[in-house]
């Protein structure tokens, strides 16, 4: 994910909508708040902005584990995206 243009935390692709993450990375400030959050996915080179393959999704909601308090137990977000990601296979056996 992607605070201020920074990378913040790794996560995967659960659905079309949804990520997973730690819920430490959805409390960087008090409040979790959605906008403050974007979802990069297929970026391989951080330091390329514009890979063919790379898509930027915005945040409609974060939701941490209800007994998140710390970094130790229950340290799991679901994220859910703004619009569709696309999934596409790409290992091959």
């Amino acid at each position: 994910s992607l605070v201020g243009g920074r990378h913040l935390c790794g996560g995967s692709i659960i659905d079309h909508h949804w990520i997973v993450t730690a819920a430490h990375c959805c409390f960087i400030h008090r409040d979790p708040e959605p906008t403050t959050y974007r979802i990069r996915v297929g970026e391989h080179d951080m330091e390329n902005s514009s890979e063919p393959n790379a898509w930027t999704y915005e945040v409609e909601k974060l939701v941490p584990h209800p007994r998140f308090h710390n970094v130790v137990q229950n340290d799991i977000c679901l994220i859910k995206t703004k619009m569709v990601g696309t999934i596409a296979i790409l290992c091959r056996d």
